[in-house]
């Protein structure tokens, strides 16, 4: 697999795994050969997009080999330059099962992944994803002329959410938490949003020297 890490023996290795997608015995192959492989890939300039290339190729029942080895190791791929795009593929290719397995352990370190110049867009595509799906939810549902039912899932924003709150005050001052919190306060969920702004209230109740440590503070004033 060496040519995986050359910028043009990536290319080749890419068509290869397209070629083979529909094919059982390809399928069977590729799974051989990229056994304890996916890793090194996702952290590399050029085989993280063979990586990337497996999990759109791929029929979701037949990436458990690909999204297995990511969750092994989802320190060392979600705080990586390439790793974190890998990640963000992950989930969206994944289905239902693997998507909260990948998830429910990304957000087991929460707070690491929200400093992490990397991992921070790991967690914000986490929330962008699930605004994006009840969207187009609603948006089907008015397009067959009924009424908008109340049933967003924001499940995941809610956990990242509840994970945040213990070190809310600190993130709020932080480079990339600071992104991540800003986002989170724009979820059109009510009930997710509520639980973030309490929090916030009752650490602007520490006076006017907490308030005005957030308005001229570089990333607390947004």
């Amino acid at each position: 697999l060496s040519i995986a890490y050359n910028s043009h023996g990536t290319r080749t290795l890419q068509m290869a795994v397209s070629e083979l997608r529909n094919n059982q015995q390809g399928i069977k192959f590729l799974k051989t050969i990229f056994k304890n492989r996916i890793t090194l890939l996702s952290v590399d300039l050029n085989g993280n997009h063979v990586v990337q290339e497996l999990l759109s190729s791929l029929k979701s029942d037949y990436l458990d080999f690909v999204i297995e080895q990511i969750e092994n190791n989802i320190v060392k791929i979600v705080t990586e330059k390439h790793g974190c795009c890998v990640a963000q593929r992950a989930i969206d290719s994944g289905n239902a099962k693997q998507k909260n397995q990948l998830c429910t352990i990304i957000l087991k370190d929460t707070i690491k992944f929200t400093k992490d110049p990397y991992g921070n867009y790991v967690i914000q595509y986490i929330m962008q994803k699930e605004k994006d799906q009840n969207n187009l939810m609603r948006k089907k549902q008015l397009t067959k002329s009924t009424s908008p039912k109340n049933e967003d899932d924001y499940r995941y924003s809610m956990m990242i959410i509840e994970n945040l709150l213990t070190d809310l005050d600190e993130l709020c001052f932080h480079k990339y938490g600071s992104n991540v919190i800003e986002n989170a306060m724009k979820l059109p969920n009510k009930e997710t949003v509520e639980v973030l702004f309490k929090e916030l209230v009752n650490i602007f109740k520490n006076g006017h020297k907490k308030i005005l440590s957030f308005l001229t503070d570089a990333y607390a004033n947004y």
